[in-house]
């Protein structure tokens, strides 16, 4: 009876700590910044969602609506894949809590919102983009926005109620938006503007992020108010003049980091904007956006509207191999280390880079790469057999004494595209379907490491040349070959490393490495 019992319980610890795992995994993944677009109404409403961890297990965050500020959520419920969370209502009408349940699709989130009215929308989100902050930038030659004659490079978002008089754009009333025609990356932006009493506009920064202008002279400063990134940074002081002066801001975006001079006094200084403000046009952080003035909040003036955009610097593709030797790479061949007589099987012939296919090993670049597309041409010249490429390689011999911790990007024929996991891990959608059982995965000797790939059929003719594009992302992997995608895998367990190209029994071509720095992923 004391055996049966200690079996019991020992099952039961098994299966509290597998789903206490399980529960844990969830919860990482839904955690970070997200943007959303909810569909309501026939329309696509931006929106922005933040999840963290508040102690040991408790989930909290943040929620940006359509309009509005960032609010908090007091506790993410989770539940498996599947999570929920409610928001008191802010400037909504109705009777009820917005309440919002979702789930992790991938590398994704999908979900439904009941509104303050009771009525149901669907929502869905991705991770927001890390935006990429350029040092020491360059930049342009200044851009009047706005001519001082009419709204040329300008279009109202309604009925138009803007005016220009004696060099001033005008909104008497409380109308329409206006937004540039232009749009922009990264900038400084001059602007002169002037409010009655008690007033209220706003100036968006790609059309997302709302620099808040009031009438607010005297008060505290907050994230609300004059000089705000509107429920996200506060500036540290209030340099707002009186109601009916002409003031200004100078502002410098550069990537999600920004600073803020009101009134020729730094308030807001090389800060990180987290996600989008109420009111943003779109929530599609990774692309350049207009700016975006405000005129339904109250009567505003708006004169000198410069931007100065910072020079996009030129996107280097560099040739990983000269076509005369294998400068920048090395030969890691086991059979080289113990058989004297035992060749390199890594050559450069006709300005090809030529893996024999034996004896087998790896050549490995010297640095390592992040964020890139590595576009691959390659081909098997004689009889048909297994090769790869590897990405985010590090510790070598890690698998078999033989091949580096990676990645590997499948090159054998009829099997183009497919990933095998090399001591790291990589999530594709249908992993089963993929892989096979779950619980015959792993990452090491003896477990399925092998993620087939999308689609076959898209090789060319043995002895043709095929074109391989493989775009590595954070923890993303996009793989192309011959224009079509045949894989797509999310939250790898690397994000960088070296990159290897294999000798594994078959001789292999190589006429092209190329690597270009991304800071997006392909379509």
């Amino acid at each position: 009876m004391k055996k049966v019992t200690l079996i019991t319980g020992w099952l039961f610890l098994l299966l509290v700590s597998f789903n206490h795992t399980l529960i844990g995994q969830s919860t990482d993944n839904i955690q970070g910044r997200w943007d959303l677009e909810i569909e309501k109404d026939g329309t696509t409403l931006p929106s922005w969602l933040e999840i963290y961890k508040s102690g040991h297990n408790t989930l909290v965050g943040r929620f940006v609506y359509a309009f509005g500020s960032a609010r908090p959520i007091a506790e993410v419920k989770t539940s498996g894949e599947k999570f929920s969370f409610t928001i008191p209502k802010q400037w909504e009408g109705g009777t009820m809590d917005m309440v919002f349940e979702g789930q992790i699709t991938g590398n994704a989130l999908k979900g439904t919102m009941r509104y303050v009215d009771g009525n149901i929308s669907k929502w869905t989100a991705v991770r927001v983009p890390k935006l990429r902050h350029t040092k020491n930038p360059t930049w342009g030659e200044p851009i009047p926005l706005f001519n001082g004659k009419d709204l040329s490079g300008w279009k109202a978002l309604g009925d138009n109620q803007w005016i220009v008089e004696n060099g001033v754009l005008k909104s008497p009333k409380s109308g329409a938006n206006l937004v540039s025609e232009a749009t922009f990356n990264d900038f400084k932006l001059h602007v002169e503007f002037r409010y009655p009493k008690g007033s209220n506009s706003g100036v968006y920064l790609r059309g997302r992020y709302e620099v808040q202008i009031e009438d607010n002279k005297g008060m505290e400063p907050s994230s609300t108010l004059f000089a705000g990134i509107y429920g996200f940074l506060s500036p540290n002081e209030m340099a707002a003049k009186s109601a009916g002066a002409w003031q200004q801001y100078d502002i410098t975006l550069i990537g999600r980091r920004v600073t803020v001079v009101a009134n020729g006094i730094p308030v807001i200084i090389d800060q990180t904007i987290p996600g989008i403000t109420g009111g943003a046009l779109d929530s599609k952080e990774g692309e350049p956006g207009p700016f975006f003035i405000q005129g339904d909040h109250g009567p505003i003036e708006y004169r000198n509207i410069i931007v100065t955009p910072r020079v996009e610097e030129a996107v280097m593709t560099t040739s990983l191999f000269n076509g005369k030797n294998i400068d920048g790479w090395h030969v890691d061949v086991p059979e080289m280390d113990s058989v004297p007589s035992a060749i390199n099987p890594f050559i450069i012939r006709d300005g090809n880079l030529v893996s024999l296919g034996t004896p087998q090993g790896h050549l490995i670049t010297d640095a390592e790469y992040e964020n890139y597309r590595l576009d691959v041409e390659y081909r098997f010249p004689g009889k048909p057999g297994n090769c790869g490429v590897l990405v985010h390689a590090s510790t070598p011999r890690a698998l078999y004494k033989m091949f580096p911790k990676s990645i590997e990007v499948q090159m054998m024929h009829e099997n183009a595209g497919d990933f095998w996991v090399i001591v790291e891990d990589i999530k594709v959608d249908n992993m089963v379907e993929r892989r096979g059982p779950q619980e015959e995965w792993g990452i090491t000797e003896g477990k399925k490491r092998r993620v087939l790939n999308l689609t076959d059929g898209t090789e060319k003719p043995l002895g043709e040349w095929n074109r391989m594009t493989v775009e590595c992302l954070n923890n993303e992997i996009k793989v192309w070959l011959n224009g079509v995608l045949v894989n797509h895998g999310y939250q790898s367990t690397a994000s960088k490393g070296q990159i290897a190209v294999q000798a594994e029994g078959s001789e292999v071509e190589f006429r092209k490495l190329h690597l270009t720095p991304i800071s997006v992923l392909s379509k």
